[in-house]
């Protein structure tokens, strides 16, 4: 039994140093979970995946998060807006086409393996960490573009893993974080949260990936680990495919679980890849997990079946340089893009709309996205003022310290301008200073909210809203477009 197969260790886009080589040359794990590193050259990335083959070899499962949205480890690959946006535009045939541009791009650069799509149902609006990363809060819409998203990138080669079974919509803490607990039963997941994973199952979805959330009324042991709801997905919705973990560094089982106790557990339960993470001295510390793990051994033989079958359904390839090309430079690919982000902006409240081309613009944007300083302004929102100044020719861009806004500074800038726009881009909560701004302005007859993230937080919030769903290039050029026009087609709304 070669236990290192169900292992999936974690490497950074960056040059292998020979520590990390010789890892990889001693244990040769079943895949690896690529993340952001020091690469920002393609070509650099497929010089580490051609690195990579030599290295392992075709049965190998490289596997990327590459969702689209906020959730990019290529983000110099063609990009989709997020999942939320294209169920906000409704258009499955252009998620496909979208999709299959994202999964082109993976296999020119040499992956098998996209952690993506999410199947969950956000259907609780206090989510800190899906949010507009699903498809929205109606299982059947879910459903068809989650199914639209699989079948493009398998159809390119590349296993789509469907996150995070049993779901993990409904959930009000972040599992990076800390261990959520729902309190539902097995017949009120079918009800709403398995809909989109049965539908997925049955189109010949590869992989899947657990959630790290503790459900009492089914078992006792967090989804990741539990017999009860990886045998829910084997023996009662039939799945057969490959069951990764989600990164068991994170909060939710580390501070209970030892990464190598939390694999051994998981492949008992079911799971057939466990993906270890370190961040320091990794090759190290990924060596001591990879040789205290101790699978059962006839559970490890499954999953090494399974593992098996993966590999050759979805066999790594070299990477392909005439096809990234190809792929950087497909129109119909970029103008899908473009107009999925265009389809999905929507209103909360009634923003004061259209601002006309040459009126007096103010564009009031926080410094850092978490409260940072004035020194290191957070780059979307240099991105956002270009858009707006092809649409607007006379825009006047204002930094504010989110924390504590000087709102007499924000007061006389905006007392000269006809229209005041206020961007924010936060995925949990609202700084209260931006509260406090917000409410200031709220003063100004023709203020509105720029909100470049979470939508859910348009809701109570002081202005009207315009809901972007994301904040890539195109949702930002998207919103220079609904300011100038009052368009806003997106299906998905936020009261």
């Amino acid at each position: 039994m070669d236990k290192y197969k169900l292992t999936h260790p974690a490497l950074r886009l960056s040059p292998l140093s020979q520590a990390e080589r010789r890892f990889l040359e001693r244990y040769r794990p079943g895949g690896l979970c690529l993340f952001r590193g020091e690469y920002t050259e393609l070509e650099d990335v497929m010089r580490l995946m051609n690195e990579l083959y030599d290295l392992l070899g075709p049965e190998t499962l490289i596997s990327v998060d590459q969702e689209g949205g906020s959730v990019l480890r290529l983000p110099q690959l063609p990009s989709s807006p997020g999942a939320m946006a294209l169920a906000s535009g409704d258009d499955e045939e252009r998620t496909y086409r979208i999709a299959r541009g994202m999964a082109r791009g993976l296999r020119a650069l040499g992956f098998n393996v996209n952690l993506g799509p999410v199947l969950d149902i956000n259907n609780n609006p206090a989510n800190p960490v899906i949010c507009e990363r699903a498809f929205g809060e109606d299982p059947d819409t879910v459903t068809r573009h989650a199914l639209a998203y699989l079948r493009a990138h398998q159809d390119q080669g590349i296993m789509a893993v469907g996150k995070h079974f049993p779901g993990h919509g409904d959930t009000d803490v972040d599992s990076h974080h800390d261990l959520p607990v729902l309190d539902k039963t097995l017949e009120e997941l079918e009800a709403t949260e398995l809909r989109p994973f049965r539908a997925a199952f049955a189109a010949g979805l590869g992989g899947l990936m657990t959630a790290h959330i503790r459900f009492p009324r089914i078992g006792e042991l967090p989804a990741t680990l539990s017999p009860e709801i990886l045998g829910y997905a084997r023996e009662v919705l039939g799945f057969d495919g490959l069951i990764y973990t989600d990164a068991l560094d994170m909060r939710a089982l580390l501070d209970r679980y030892p990464q190598h106790l939390a694999a051994e557990l998981a492949v008992l339960a079911g799971a057939d890849a466990a993906l270890v993470k370190e961040d320091e001295d990794a090759p190290e510390r990924h060596a001591r997990i990879l040789e205290a793990f101790d699978p059962d051994p006839r559970a490890a033989e499954r999953s090494l079946a399974r593992w098996r079958r993966a590999v050759q359904r979805f066999p790594l390839r070299r990477p392909d340089p005439a096809l990234l090309e190809a792929v950087l430079s497909d129109t119909e690919l970029q103008r899908d893009i473009e107009a999925a982000a265009a389809a999905a902006s929507s209103f909360t409240g009634r923003p004061p709309l259209p601002i006309g081309r040459g009126e007096r613009v103010l564009l009031l944007a926080p410094f850092g996205s978490d409260g940072g300083s004035a020194s290191n302004p957070v780059t979307v929102y240099d991105r956002l003022a270009a858009p707006l100044r092809e649409a607007f020719v006379h825009l006047e861009v204002l930094h504010y310290d989110p924390v504590s806004p000087d709102l007499a500074a924000v007061s006389r800038s905006a007392r000269t301008a006809d229209a005041v726009v206020m961007a924010t881009c936060r995925r949990v909560n609202m700084v209260p200073g931006e509260l406090q701004l917000a409410a200031q302005l709220a003063q100004h007859p023709r203020a509105v909210h720029a909100n470049l993230w979470n939508p859910y937080l348009s809701h109570g919030f002081p202005l009207p809203s315009v809901n972007t769903f994301g904040f890539g290039a195109a949702s930002l050029r998207a919103l220079a477009h609904t300011l100038a026009t009052g368009e806003a087609p997106g299906r998905i709304h936020v009261a």
